[in-house]
């Protein structure tokens, strides 16, 4: 298999672009450090004692949005449909069997619309039954009725 000069570029821009991620996160992590650093030995200069501040906070932790889910799948169904549609209109006959190369796109945009669908009636279903539980308990209440 013969590579060409295009794939090592886009093998380097990965590659760059994750190293950079890579790099800026840690570049802020080490801001951090050294903010809380210099605020410490201020404090300690003025005789105030501080508290120990943890390097993640836990604001920065924020619970998973339930609407990137069924976004993405729009996204990757559209996309990937209106590609094959395009691939089957354009390609010529000895390679018209490659319209169905983003297949799998499609698959994953109907499975994480699906998870949508799935969420929302086992929260439907928990909320009219008046159970305040989390959507984990109302899941396990159906062997279980005295959980909630």
């Amino acid at each position: 298999m013969s590579y060409t000069i295009g794939d090592g570029m886009v093998t380097f821009a990965l590659a760059g672009g994750i190293i950079g991620y890579l790099y800026m996160k840690h570049q802020s992590r080490q801001n951090r450090i050294e903010i809380i650093h210099q605020e410490r030995m201020a404090a300690m200069e003025k005789g105030i004692p501080l508290p120990e501040f943890p390097l993640e906070s836990e604001s920065e932790r924020r619970p998973p949005d339930p609407t990137v889910a069924p976004i993405l799948g729009t996204v990757l169904l559209s996309l990937s449909v209106g590609t094959m549609i395009v691939l089957a209109l354009i390609l010529e006959a000895p390679s018209h069997g490659f319209w169905v190369a983003p297949l799998p796109f499609t698959f994953l945009g109907v499975g994480l619309i699906a998870y949508l669908v799935g969420y929302s009636v086992d929260h439907t279903w928990a909320t009219r039954r008046g159970c305040g539980c989390p959507l984990g308990a109302a899941r396990n209440s159906y062997n279980n009725a005295e959980q909630c």
